[in-house]
C-alpha cells in the first residue's frame, strides 16, 4: 500500500497544508482503498478520527466532503486555539482553520439567563400562551414597558470590549486597564418607561431605594402623563413583580388610573430577558453617558438626563456656571463654541447682546440695522402660530416663546403689547395682528416632555388647524 504521506515528513508540514489540501487528501486515499484508521495514522493525528469518518460517511454518500455543521448542539471547544498552538508547535492561525473550515465549528460565547425554577419555568409558560391567545401584533404598539435599575458613581464596562493595548501588564493598568469598584458605591434608582413611540422621562429617586408610597406618588403618575401622550388614553402598563408593583395600594391605583395593565399575577418572575429595557434600553442608556464625568452624585444624574434627553439639563447645572454665563456669554470664543450662549439676552447688558451675539438679535431682529427681507417675507404668511408652555423649565422665562424676553435692567418678563417686539413692529408682528393673522396659545408641557413626548392633544387641537394655509 503506498500512503500520499509517511512517516518521516515533519509534522509542521503536514500542518501547512490548506484544508481543501487536507480534503482532497482524504478523498484521494479513499480513493485508493484507505479505511478510516489508516488515513487517520497517514496523517499524523491532524484531523480527528470522528471526523474522517464523517468525511468518508459524506464522500460515500456524495462523492464530496459536505462541510456542515454535526447535526444537534455546537460543540463546546475547550481548549484555547493558543493553547492548542503552543501543543503542537504550530501558528494559531493554523489551529484557528482547522477548527473553523476542516471541523465546520463556530465559537459561541456563553449567554447569561435567568435561572428559572420548576414553578417560574411554568408561568412563564403559562404567560407566553395568555399572550399567544390575546395579545395581537397591533397591540403591542400599545404596552408601555417600564422598569428601574440602579445607577452608581463607579460606572460599567464591558470586559470583552473594554480593551487596553499595551507592551505589560504593568504598562497596561497605567493607561487605564483597571476598573476598581468600591464596597458600597454612591448611587441613584432610575425608573424609566419605554413604548413603540419612544420613552418616558426619568424618576430618579436619590436615596437609591423605592418603596410603595414613592411609587405611588412620583412614578405612577408619570407613567400615566407620558404614557398618553405617547400612545394616547388606551394603552396597557406594564410593571414587574417587585414589591412596590405588588402592593394591594399600587395594584388599586392602576386599576383606577390606568386604561389597562398588567396585574401581578400576569408578568412571569424573573424574567428580564422579556422587558426591552432589561434587554436592550439600559445597556444603551449607558453607552450613551460620558463616565468620565460621574464624579459624584449631581454629576450621575446629569449624565442620566443627558443619555436620555440627548442635551444637559441646564437647571441642574451649579450656579457658577450662570455667573460665568453672565460674565462671558457675548465673547467671541464662547459665541463660537457654546452655542446657549447665543439664545441668552442678558437684561442687563443688551448693548452687548445686540451687538455680540450670534443667533437671537438676528432671529428677533433687534440690531440697528433691520433685515427688511426677513420683515417681507413674514408679511407672506396668511397665519404666524406662536406657543410657550407656563410651566417650561428650562426657557427662562418662558414668554421667549414669544419673541419676549426679560424688561430692559429687569428680571421682570415684558408684556406683550409694551414689548420692543411690538411697539417696533420689529419683525411684523404688529401688522400681523392687526390684520388678524397672528395667533397665540399657551401650553402645559415641561421642556424636556416636548422634546422626548410631544404633547400630541394640544398639537391636534390648535397648531395643526393652520397647517397648509400659511402662504400667499
Amino acid at each position: 500500500m503506498i500512503y500520499f504521506l509517511d512517516k518521516n515528513i515533519p509534522l509542521l508540514k503536514i500542518f501547512q497544508l490548506k484544508s481543501k489540501e487536507i480534503q482532497e487528501l482524504v478523498r484521494r486515499l479513499y480513493n485508493d482503498g484507505c479505511g478510516g484508521n489508516e488515513i487517520h495514522k497517514s496523517l499524523r493525528g491532524l484531523i480527528s478520527k470522528r471526523t474522517i469518518f464523517y468525511w468518508l460517511k459524506s464522500i460515500k454518500a456524495t462523492g464530496t466532503i459536505q462541510l456542515q455543521g454535526p447535526p444537534g448542539c455546537p460543540m463546546l471547544v475547550r481548549s484555547k486555539a493558543r493553547s492548542l498552538a503552543k501543543k503542537l508547535n504550530v501558528s494559531r492561525s493554523t489551529v484557528r482553520r482547522i477548527i473553523k473550515d476542516d471541523l465546520g465549528y463556530k465559537a459561541f460565547v456563553k449567554r447569561v439567563a435567568p435561572k428559572l425554577t420548576e414553578k417560574q419555568k411554568i408561568k412563564r409558560k403559562s404567560f407566553g400562551l395568555w399572550v399567544r391567545k390575546n395579545i395581537r401584533k397591533s397591540m403591542t404598539a400599545q404596552i408601555l414597558f417600564s422598569d428601574e435599575k440602579r445607577f452608581d458613581l463607579d460606572g460599567m464596562y464591558n470586559r470583552q470590549n473594554e480593551r487596553i493595548y499595551a507592551a505589560t501588564r504593568d504598562e497596561a493598568d497605567e493607561k487605564g486597564a483597571v476598573h476598581r469598584k468600591t464596597k458600597f458605591p454612591t448611587g441613584v434608582m432610575v425608573w424609566l418607561g419605554v413604548c413603540y413611540e419612544g420613552i418616558t422621562r426619568p424618576v430618579i429617586i436619590e436615596n437609591g431605594t423605592i418603596d410603595t408610597n414613592q411609587y405611588i406618588a412620583d412614578i405612577l403618575p408619570v407613567a400615566l402623563k407620558d404614557g398618553k401622550q405617547m400612545l394616547g388614553n388606551e394603552f396597557i402598563f406594564q410593571q414587574d413583580g417587585a414589591t412596590p408593583h405588588t402592593a394591594k395600594e399600587t395594584q388599586q391605583w392602576c386599576k383606577i388610573h390606568f386604561f389597562d395593565f398588567w396585574s401581578k399575577d400576569r408578568w412571569p418572575p424573573n424574567s428580564p430577558d422579556l422587558n426591552p429595557l432589561d434587554y436592550c434600553v439600559w445597556n444603551e442608556l449607558c453607552q450613551h453617558m460620558n463616565w468620565s464625568h460621574v464624579v459624584d452624585k449631581q454629576a450621575l444624574i446629569n449624565e442620566i438626563k443627558q443619555g436620555v434627553f440627548g442635551d444637559p439639563p441646564l437647571e441642574s447645572l451649579p450656579p457658577q456656571f450662570w455667573d460665568l454665563i453672565s460674565k462671558y456669554a457675548y465673547e467671541e470664543s464662547v459665541q463660537n463654541v457654546i452655542s446657549i450662549a447665543g439664545f441668552w439676552s442678558d437684561p442687563f447688558q443688551l448693548e452687548k447682546y445686540i451687538n455680540r451675539s450670534h443667533f437671537l438679535p438676528d432671529i428677533n431682529n433687534e440690531r440697528d440695522v433691520r433685515n427688511e427681507t426677513y420683515r417681507k417675507n413674514i408679511l407672506k404668511l396668511n397665519a404666524f402660530v406662536m406657543t410657550y408652555s407656563d410651566i417650561d423649565e428650562t426657557i427662562t422665562p418662558p414668554q421667549l416663546g414669544r419673541f419676549l424676553g426679560y424688561a430692559s435692567h429687569s428680571l421682570h418678563s415684558e408684556t406683550w403689547n409694551q414689548s420692543r417686539q411690538f411697539t417696533e413692529d420689529l419683525i411684523r408682528m404688529q401688522t400681523l395682528y392687526e390684520q388678524g393673522k397672528l395667533h397665540m396659545f399657551i401650553g402645559h408641557t415641561r421642556h424636556q416632555d416636548v422634546q422626548h413626548a410631544p404633547d400630541k392633544e394640544f398639537f391636534f387641537q390648535n397648531i395643526l388647524q393652520f397647517f397648509n394655509n400659511t402662504l400667499s
